[in-house]
């Protein structure tokens, strides 16, 4: 009784740890592609954005050709703050800056609108739009 447990045991863990791989072919690596930043998106984009305790932030956007940006925030009265990082272009048609919860959709017209925080639009009738300079 004792010698078909083991068995079994060992038939387990053969099953467990090699099935798996039994006649598995190797797959080629594959080299993780770079974003390609197009023409298109690259540029100033400038606007006023809404502003909950303020008449408006004065938003100038830069996105550079080798996916570096620019961002800066003039908050009316209260001070002008800057951030740069990496951006990139999302199969959604979408700009995210790298290491932010910030999003912009691109219109036809290639001007941004700021997306919430899930890359969704705000529902809002104030303008939230970017114009490509």
């Amino acid at each position: 009784m004792r010698t078909i447990v083991i068995l079994i045991l060992i038939l387990a863990l053969l099953i467990i740890f090699v099935l798996p791989w039994w006649g598995a072919e190797e797959e080629p690596q594959q080299m993780q592609s770079l974003p390609i930043y197009t023409q298109e998106n690259q540029g100033i984009y400038t606007g006023t954005l809404p502003c909950a305790d303020c008449a408006g932030i004065e938003t100038t956007l830069q996105l550079a050709a080798n996916g570096s940006y620019t961002l800066t925030q003039n908050y009316s009265g209260k001070g002008t703050f800057t951030e740069t990082g990496q951006w990139e272009k999302l199969p959604s048609n979408k700009i995210h800056l790298k290491n932010t919860r910030l999003f912009y959709e691109i219109l036809p017209n290639n001007n941004l609108k700021q997306l919430d925080t899930d890359a969704q639009p705000i529902k809002s009738e104030l303008d939230m739009t970017l114009i490509k300079q």
